[in-house]
């Protein structure tokens, strides 16, 4: 599961000029358990996706592309 929060606000610097400034903030359910559903778990393909921990899959996957840094665990 993705949470992702949105705040935006805006912020009156002069009555003729304002800014506005948008976050994003977001989270992953790393204990979340990922596998196929549905009609997807029972086709030929699906034990090439076993299930694995939102959190495993994503240390994966930045490893993958050398983004998961040098003091990672």
């Amino acid at each position: 599961m993705l949470v992702v929060k949105s705040y935006a606000f805006a912020i009156s610097l002069t009555p003729l000029l304002s800014v506005c400034v948008k976050q994003l903030f977001s989270h992953i359910a790393s204990d979340a358990i990922v596998k196929p559903l549905g009609h997807f778990a029972e086709t030929p393909n699906a034990a090439l996706y076993p299930p694995i921990c939102a959190g495993d899959y994503v240390e994966q996957e930045l490893s993958v592309i050398n983004l998961k840094g040098k003091d990672a665990l």
